[in-house]
């Protein structure tokens, strides 16, 4: 089991994380050219946060399932008898680590630039943020198996609600912390983190990967000889 485990992780490291990682690190990475990052007070700090580092929830954890879509994937679950749930949630955690380390990377880069602000809370807070914003996109995908569609409902989450504000989005506001309240950040993180089950168990019993009946391993085997291979 670890063994698998450990080549799921490698896989999904070379074929899928590691580009959207990068695409992660880069946002980081420009982010000292698009704001004013030294010596910002608690309010200006999360503004950097939830208005511009939250969008690496989306480019995360919304390609989650994205090999799932490669048919040779699937056959090789089914032949390994390999639960799809497993396989979705080292993926899942491969993301969040990711995500994990670039926020911790850039609130200490924040706060040895002179910015105060409480480490732990913003830490917390923009880590609930991501996984909200990044769950939508997932369920999305675990529905409709269309990705561009994901991204889509995701961003509009994010317009909407840097548009809208708390007045239309209550507890579900993303940008709460620019406005010194963390009490928001629950209702995420707990919305967040249903949306995410929901998402995995859909691709597991319910999602267009598992519509009708599975073939077999057997089924497989017999299928490849007929054709020759």
């Amino acid at each position: 089991m670890a063994e698998n485990i450990i080549e799921i992780w490698k896989a999904n490291w070379r074929g899928n994380l590691r580009c959207h990682a990068l695409g992660a690190l880069i946002l980081c990475a420009v982010t000292p050219f698009l704001f004013d990052t030294r010596g910002l007070d608690a309010v200006s700090t999360a503004k950097i946060l939830e208005c511009y580092l939250i969008l690496m929830g989306i480019v995360c954890l919304v390609p989650v399932f994205l090999p799932d879509q490669d048919h040779a994937i699937r056959e090789l679950l089914d032949t390994k008898r390999m639960s799809p749930a497993v396989v979705c949630a080292v993926r899942l955690a491969q993301s969040i680590t990711v995500l994990t380390i670039l926020t911790g990377g850039m609130l200490w880069y924040l706060r040895e630039n002179g910015c105060e602000f409480p480490f732990k809370m913003y830490f917390a807070g923009s880590m609930a943020g991501m996984l909200f914003v990044g769950s939508i996109g997932m369920i999305v995908f675990a529905l409709t198996d269309k990705m561009p569609l994901s991204y889509m409902a995701a961003i509009l989450y994010y317009v909407i609600d840097t548009g809208g504000g708390k007045k239309y989005l209550g507890n579900w506001y993303l940008h709460s912390m620019c406005e010194e309240s963390f009490q928001e950040k629950w209702y995420l993180f707990l919305t967040g983190a249903a949306l995410i089950g929901l998402a995995l168990l859909c691709r597991t019993y319910a999602g267009r990967w598992h519509f009708g009946k599975r073939k077999k391993p057997s089924q497989i085997f017999r299928i490849r000889a007929g054709m020759g291979g």
